[in-house]
């Protein structure tokens, strides 16, 4: 994990850096997740927060159907 975090900082650095962008502030990540793609969950430290944002209810005829 702390390769990834190391290469998408770098990343980010970069394109402000093109774009003109400062980062004097510094910037803020959330936490690392895990997706278990058998549950279709996040699993780990804080996978109840990020679970939530998974599904939604949707106005009537904009549902969007279960895959089985």
């Amino acid at each position: 994990p702390a390769k990834a975090w190391t290469a998408a900082i770098e990343s980010i650095e970069k394109h402000c850096a093109e774009n003109g962008v400062t980062l004097e502030n510094g910037v803020s990540f959330s936490p690392m997740l895990e997706f278990d793609s058998a549950t279709e969950k996040f699993t780990g430290d804080e996978a109840d927060q990020a679970n939530r944002f998974l599904r939604r209810e949707y106005r009537e005829s904009f549902e969007v159907p279960a895959v089985a």
